[in-house]
């Protein structure tokens, strides 16, 4: 499938791209996938078709302080995720990112930290946006070290802020400023 007039942002080994309907099953199995689950709020739970397909079909119609895309390896279009960007407030200047890497084979090598690169820049640049932020789950290693990589600060703690198989978990707090994506010479223009 062509996917080329769909690119949002394209990376050196990744682009995000507007999910279409062939994208169905791969969202499908990622739901209900034990391993993925256990890294989200919410736990085991099985996902129906129909519940994934209408999850699909508000990721293709979002509103207006969403954005969905497709995570897809730049190499062989494969479809390796998908992430979001949420709670986009253009009064305030913010903005929530999320994302999986469904793929398990995937993990482990940087495709997550540049497709999270990517939305930051788009955030930035297109939406205008001054702060993201990300909310994982506290015991999420592998996204607390990724987050760090693409610069977001751990702010805080939220304890018993979520469920994960009917237990209470903690969930970390991360922020991205706009202004954290300066480089050292036009940070120190700024401050003359």
């Amino acid at each position: 499938m062509d996917l080329s007039g769909l690119h949002i942002a394209v990376g050196e080994r990744v682009f995000l791209a507007l999910h279409v309907p062939e994208n169905l099953l791969h969202v499908h199995a990622w739901y209900n996938d034990p391993d993925i689950q256990q890294l989200s709020a919410g736990g085991a739970a099985v996902v129906s078709l129909e519940a994934s397909r209408c999850r699909l079909e508000r990721w293709m119609n979002p509103p207006s302080d969403q954005r969905h895309w497709a995570i897809h390896r730049l190499t062989d279009g494969r479809l390796l995720g998908f992430l979001h960007l949420v709670a986009i407030d253009f009064d305030e200047a913010t903005c929530k990112v999320g994302i999986v890497i469904g793929e398990k084979d995937c993990w482990g090598y940087g495709y997550g930290g540049e497709a999270v690169r990517l939305a930051c820049e788009y955030a930035f640049r297109e939406l205008d946006v001054f702060r993201v932020s990300a909310e994982v789950l506290a015991d999420n290693l592998r996204s607390h070290r990724m987050l760090s990589r693409e610069g977001f600060i751990l702010e805080g703690l939220q304890r018993a802020a979520a469920t994960r198989e009917g237990t209470r978990v903690d969930v970390s707090l991360f922020g991205r400023l706009k202004t954290d994506n300066r480089t050292d010479s036009e940070k120190a223009e700024s401050m003359n």
